[in-house]
């Protein structure tokens, strides 16, 4: 199943990687910190979820999604009939509002903008400028969502530290963390799926929250020289080839490695 979010990083063509290996540490919960387009737990059966994002705006997306499709969706048609051209109007209309109230916009920036791409300025700024073509959105699938996992899904808009706070009092967790990467190649610049961004620490402090959880956590990342050094005292590694798609020019889409780590909880 695809999410209804294009996302950069999505994890759609790691999930025949991935899932076998949530599979064989399967509870009767998955918690995703970092819920993103949620297309790990919508490919992955259990029993009950608990969803979570730093991203207010994906956050009340997904909120909306399981909790009143059919607004949604009459909202999102109101947008999607303006087209293209009216992209940047309708992107200063986003950053005038509450991110309780701009589910539709932001469905329409994700499918209109470049890339898919989700990033803001210094400023919490929306900033992704206008793409070459216009996407739509998909009633059926967010109605199917909806349907398949309103009522056992736990959402919160939560840091990660607090998120896990919430996780430890539970029982029969599986932890999914697929936090922003680091980069594959060093560079000046991170993408801000939020405001602040997510730095080299917080990545070092993930971790030690998977090492200290009495749960089984799992973490996807890029394979480089931080994370190898960072995660040499997982229990299980796994790393992968796996192609970039987010850069402007296909010829630099390339292989790159990643990696699924396991720790197995105290």
């Amino acid at each position: 199943m695809n999410s209804y979010l294009q996302w950069a990083g999505s994890k759609q063509n790691l999930l025949k990687e991935l899932v076998p290996i949530l599979t064989k540490h399967k509870k009767k919960i998955l918690a995703e910190p970092f819920i993103g387009a949620a297309n790990v737990s919508l490919n992955f059966s259990t029993d009950r979820y608990i969803w979570n994002d730093l991203n207010s705006d994906l956050y009340y997306t997904h909120k909306k999604i399981l909790e009143n499709p059919d607004e949604y969706i009459r909202e999102c048609k109101s947008y999607f009939d303006r087209g293209l051209e009216d992209y940047l109007a309708i992107r200063d209309e986003f950053n005038s509002m509450e991110p309780k109230d701009r589910t539709a916009l932001f469905q329409y920036l994700n499918k209109h903008g470049f890339n898919g791409l989700c990033r803001y300025n210094s400023k919490g700024k929306f900033n992704v400028p206008k793409g070459s073509s216009a996407g739509t959105y998909n009633e059926h699938l967010i109605q199917d969502v909806s349907s398949m996992f309103g009522g056992i899904v736990d959402i919160y808009n939560l840091g990660f530290e607090d998120i896990f706070e919430i996780i430890e009092k539970e029982e029969d967790v599986l932890v999914y963390c697929d936090p922003p990467y680091v980069p594959a190649v060093p560079s000046g610049s991170e993408v801000k799926y939020t405001t602040d961004g997510f730095t080299e620490q917080d990545q070092i402090k993930l971790k030690q929250r998977c090492l200290d959880s009495k749960h089984i956590c799992v973490i996807s990342n890029h394979w480089t020289d931080f994370t190898k050094e960072l995660y040499k005292d997982a229990d299980e590694i796994y790393t992968y080839d796996v192609r970039r798609t987010i850069s402007c020019k296909g010829s630099e889409r390339l292989p790159v490695k990643e990696c699924i780590v396991v720790y197995l909880g105290k």
